[in-house]
């Protein structure tokens, strides 16, 4: 039924031990039903998140369940609520360290002489504007380096889709797009290093010099270690305080079912798990179960 890596020996023990004692009755239940057997066996619940797993199992929206039916549904919530935190502590875990190499390789690049060098990555994407449509290219130059993508239909749908590459050391220049057609110069845009030296991806359509021609760009340069280690760490942090919260909103829903107790259940909770076996066999299916 559940991995017992995925639970503590004490809740596997006591959510079995309360499925046998649902599963070996006929009553049929209700939400205040279920609080009352949770309260005779001394486990303490959350009752608006015990009846939210009642409510999602009742699809009939009767208001009563079959014993069995709430134990299986009871069951899948906690094992799908433990899959997720044994998953989640090891995102924690792996991102902790993640986290500290990225500590330690900033620690590293700040020590070392900082640089305005790195490389420049330029994505091409579609053209739209140019009427009639023609056969043409791009050619891009960067710090006296010149790349030439294919040559392709303007209206073509999917664009050129090409990626070219720049060494850039001084950072201080533009980026220049010629839009050429064999020897006629199209259209021209000009975009400056400098507007890149936040190292992020740079996403946007681009006026080019010719009235409603737009050329769609992604534009990234890395040139600092120090601010690229930087903005990783910047990720990893943020991604691990979202793991962590998630971890703690779904350990605390697993202590609102009654699991993650500390208390030996071995001889205590079965002798409490008969006396309520005993109770909801004496209900009646036919009549509102009180447990009393």
């Amino acid at each position: 039924m559940l991995n017992q890596a995925q639970l503590s020996l004490k809740d596997y023990s006591l959510l079995s031990d309360l499925t046998k004692v649902l599963t070996d009755c006929s009553a049929s239940l209700s939400v205040e039903d279920v609080l009352v057997l949770f309260a005779r066996l001394n486990v303490q619940v959350d009752a608006s998140i015990l009846a939210s797993v009642f409510e999602q199992a009742d699809g009939t929206r009767e208001g009563r369940l079959p014993s069995q039916v709430f134990a299986q549904a009871f069951c899948y919530e906690v094992q799908s609520l433990s899959a997720k935190s044994v998953q989640l502590i090891a995102t924690t875990e792996s991102l902790h360290i993640e986290i500290e190499d990225l500590k330690t390789r900033l620690r590293t690049v700040q020590r070392s002489s900082a640089t305005e060098s790195g490389v420049l990555t330029v994505h091409l994407g579609r053209l739209v504007g140019l009427n009639p449509a023609r056969t043409c290219s791009f050619v891009v130059i960067c710090e006296r380096q010149r790349r030439v993508t294919r040559e392709l239909q303007s209206n073509f749908p999917d664009g050129w889709g090409e990626n070219l590459s720049f060494h850039v050391t001084s950072g201080t220049g533009d980026i220049l797009f010629s839009l050429v057609s064999g020897a006629d110069v199209l259209a021209q845009c000009a975009v400056p290093v400098p507007s890149l030296r936040d190292q992020q991806k740079h996403e946007a359509w681009v006026d080019l010099s010719r009235p409603s021609v737009k050329v769609q760009l992604a534009l990234q340069w890395l040139h600092s270690p120090e601010l690229r280690a930087r903005g990783e760490l910047t990720k990893q942090e943020a991604a691990l305080s979202k793991a962590t919260s998630d971890l703690e909103s779904t350990e605390r829903r697993l202590r609102a079912l009654g699991m993650r107790g500390k208390e030996d259940w071995s001889t205590v909770w079965l002798r409490k798990a008969q006396v309520a076996a005993e109770g909801l066999r004496q209900s009646s299916c036919a009549t509102e179960c009180s447990l009393c």
